[in-house]
């Protein structure tokens, strides 16, 4: 492969790769607790719940609820309040101040679980404890997957608490009025996993028996006539999982010298790659000098050890040579190729039948003789084109 194949499958290869490293790196599992989702985050289960108790479910944007004007009879349910506005959550209160269940979990802080450990992980039954929430009491049970308790030292007026230690618990109801007039309530969850469909039943795969996060869902959000989920949308920047991208995490400087490198690798894949004219066709080696075929003959006498033998390869290889390019028949013998040289070349055929086929020379010097009448009349007849 050339330098300019080279440079151009080096620069594919690096860009491929960063294209792939921003892919990875980018790509983010998708929102969990969507009302339609089988998922184990998912929120079907509850969903197809509430359908058999004939309650409508919907989802809209945290920013469509402001518009949805919800009020007596409508529940709405935030999964991750942490991820909503200050505006947003000034919009779910004003739903509540005006007659609807708002249902608020994970206000503070809030981290992923991957779905192989939620459906993985088995039941963690917190008791009922102290329940002052009425449509709880009958409840024994739920799960929790392990996040921190609500802090029960809220400052509102009429705050019920539920599975609860004393200093904690795992869902809070308090009630909300607007000038001095009753109006819905406000509904908080510690996590919005209690509801999610991998954990109304844990251990549902080892045959255990599903706890009552399911009933508690039904039991708070009773009376509603229709339910309205909010899309768990993480803010800009951030994930679900709470991760980030490498790139991210680089600092700026890092960032520019990796932005200079990939200029200045481009830059010398060009260089590497452009031609500076049209291809240059090389010469073809000089014929061989006569010089050369003296120190062969010498060569060949030398591995021979005998004048005689030497002679008769290189007369051999002439007469092959000869008898080839003049379209002489080897069986045709010794007088028709001599004549066919002689006609040629214009010698004698006795003299050019004296140098193909005479006797042995006497010595090196006589070897060295025959060398060169062989040369010449090798120059005569081949190296000659014929007269047109």
């Amino acid at each position: 492969m050339g330098s300019r194949a080279t440079s151009v499958a080096a620069a594919v290869a690096l860009v491929a790769g960063v294209v792939l490293v921003v892919v990875l790196s980018s790509g983010s599992p998708p929102p969990p607790f969507d009302a339609d989702s089988a998922a184990p985050s998912g929120y079907r289960a509850l969903s197809l719940l509430l359908q058999q108790q004939g309650v409508e479910s919907r989802t809209l944007g945290a920013s469509e609820v402001a518009a949805a004007d919800l009020g007596p009879g409508d529940a709405l349910v935030v999964p991750v309040a942490a991820w909503s506005s200050a505006g947003e959550l000034e919009d779910f209160r004003s739903a509540a101040e005006r007659g609807a269940t708002v249902v608020l979990a994970a206000e503070e802080d809030f981290y992923a679980i991957e779905d192989r450990q939620l459906v993985r992980t088995p039941a963690q039954p917190v008791p009922r404890g102290v329940c002052t929430i009425a449509e709880l009491e009958d409840l024994e049970a739920v799960d929790d997957i392990g996040f921190a308790l609500l802090r029960t030292d809220r400052s509102a007026a009429a705050v019920s608490t539920c599975f609860a230690d004393g200093l904690g618990a795992l869902v809070t109801v308090e009630e909300v009025t607007a000038d001095q007039t009753a109006g819905g309530s406000l509904v908080h969850l510690a996590s919005p996993y209690l509801w999610a469909n991998a954990r109304l039943q844990p251990d549902k795969e080892a045959g255990g028996e599903p706890l009552d996060n399911g009933p508690m869902a039904v039991a708070l959000l009773e009376g509603a006539d229709r339910v309205t989920f909010v899309e768990a949308e993480p803010p800009a920047g951030t994930s679900p999982d709470g991760t980030r991208s490498p790139l991210e995490l680089l600092p700026f400087t890092v960032k520019v010298a990796l932005v200079q490198c990939g200029f200045a690798f481009v830059i010398f894949a060009w260089w590497r790659g452009r031609r500076l004219g049209a291809p240059v066709r090389e010469q073809m080696p000089v014929e061989v000098a006569g010089s050369e075929l003296v120190e062969a003959v010498g060569g060949l006498l030398r591995r021979h050890g005998s004048v005689g033998r030497a002679a008769t390869v290189l007369r051999e290889r002439e007469c092959r040579e000869l008898a080839a390019r003049l379209g002489v028949p080897r069986e045709a013998g010794p007088e028709a190729l001599a004549a066919a040289v002689a006609a040629r070349s214009g010698l004698e055929p006795a003299q050019v039948h004296a140098v193909l086929f005479g006797p042995s020379p006497d010595g090196p010097n006589g070897l060295i003789a025959l060398t060169h009448q062989l040369d010449s009349l090798h120059s005569e007849v081949l190296d000659v084109e014929p007269a047109p």
